[in-house]
């Protein structure tokens, strides 16, 4: 049975009770809107009650890129790597914010000192996720905004969240819901991305690309995911294979300077482009900006990296 002690309804705040001795559905005390609960899956959402950042959200995540859940590349060695000394000590009820199609979350259950392992996405493919871990006893799978999380206050004593952030409305108010989840000594592990204001190539990138962002949102959906298929290989062309003959020739660090570098087949950075392109929305930081962020939200960067791939942070609360 869901431990109901953990969740608040996401729309008003409220605590949760059973409405049966199964546990199959909570029912607010205050609004009394109604969830249903499965062993390891609760869906908070309200398509109704999204706004169309939100809706749009869902069509690129769960409807598109994260449809089948397959295996995507691991994202969270990067964090690991970056942190290796504070990562070895996560542990405890940690949440994965933005589980995508669960390769990290599969990482992070092997973890053997995490005790509870809550994983929140808002995509519609959240429930395929939550079957396919369903023999996974210490996952729980939530569906659910990342700005209006439904947890009580001071549950988790590890945020980790990669790529997410940056892509929501009001970050804002994601890294206030981070802050108040998390206990006092808890601890977030962040990728959001870069402004990348001291890379030329990649300034002119992002100038690009938010034009395009900006023309596609005029655009039918078919049209929109027929484009980013059209310019793949032009891409693969402009961009990966210059950076992987520049690394080849030993020049590494200008060769990751360069966008996709890291691809190996022009299908391998089509998702990337899906990504970037098809994304309701895009915000960048500075190191500067993003720390005056984490200010208004009661948090303060630990460590806090940027490089050629973006922004990569230990956060915890002020």
């Amino acid at each position: 049975m869901t431990n109901i002690e953990l969740y608040q309804c996401p729309q008003c705040k409220s605590n949760l009770v059973y409405l049966d001795k199964k546990g199959s559905k909570a029912q607010c005390i205050n609004c009394l809107s109604i969830y249903k609960l499965s062993e390891n899956f609760i869906d908070f959402i309200r398509d109704s009650n999204l706004s169309n950042i939100s809706r749009k959200a869902v069509r690129t995540w769960g409807e598109d890129l994260h449809k089948e859940t397959k295996s995507t590349p691991l994202h969270i060695h990067k964090i690991r790597d970056r942190f290796n000394i504070q990562f070895r000590k996560i542990s405890g009820n940690v949440l994965e914010l933005g589980f995508g199609t669960g390769t990290d979350l599969e990482e992070l259950n092997n973890n053997e000192n995490i005790t509870n392992l809550t994983a929140v996405d808002i995509g519609s493919n959240a429930k395929y996720v939550a079957k396919k871990f369903k023999e996974f006893k210490k996952i729980t799978i939530v569906r659910a905004n990342a700005e209006r999380l439904p947890f009580r206050g001071q549950k988790f004593d590890y945020i980790y969240s990669y790529g997410v952030i940056h892509h929501t409305k009001d970050p804002l108010s994601v890294l206030n819901e981070c802050k108040r989840i998390l206990k006092e000594n808890g601890i977030l592990f962040i990728y959001v991305y870069s402004s990348h204001s001291r890379n030329f190539l990649k300034r002119v990138g992002i100038i690009i690309e938010n034009l395009l962002m900006k023309i596609l949102t005029l655009m039918p959906i078919w049209f929109q995911k027929a484009f980013c298929i059209f310019i793949t290989p032009i891409c693969w062309l402009l961009f990966t294979i210059p950076a992987r003959y520049i690394k080849h020739i030993g020049f590494k660090e200008i060769a990751e300077k360069l966008p996709l570098h890291w691809g190996r087949t022009p299908l391998s950075i089509l998702p990337d482009i899906k990504d970037r392109l098809l994304a309701p929305i895009s915000h960048r930081y500075s190191k500067k900006t993003f720390e005056k962020l984490l200010k208004k939200a009661g948090l303060e960067s630990i460590e806090l990296l940027e490089d050629s791939s973006g922004l990569y942070g230990v956060i915890r609360p002020i």
